[in-house]
């Protein structure tokens, strides 16, 4: 609930079988493209802004790991102490709520 998912699409991205979401995370709005690597059995997480420009790409994941990846990368990176999310995450809602 915290990543915001307001829209799931299933296509295909670059040639390969994807998961689309459209997030509105704390520290990433925009999309997630979840891919899977057939070849190696492990996922592809693309992040683009929301007018659909390249913000970064992780590849070799492994599917116990794409849940937790996926949270750092949108919501609160595991370099981050939970005072700096707090603050992050209240100024997130803040915002979302026009205050």
């Amino acid at each position: 609930m915290s990543w915001g998912v307001s829209r799931k699409v299933a296509s295909y991205y670059k040639s390969m079988p994807s998961l689309l979401l459209k997030v509105s995370g704390a520290i990433h709005k925009g999309f997630v493209i979840i891919s899977l690597d057939e070849g190696t059995d492990t996922y592809i997480i693309t992040l683009l802004d929301e007018k659909n420009q390249f913000v970064s790409s992780h590849d070799d994941i492994y599917c116990d790991s794409v849940g937790r990846i996926i949270d750092e990368l949108i919501e609160k990176p595991s370099d981050m102490s939970d005072e700096e999310y707090k603050s992050v995450a209240i100024a997130d809602s803040m915002s979302k709520l026009g205050e």
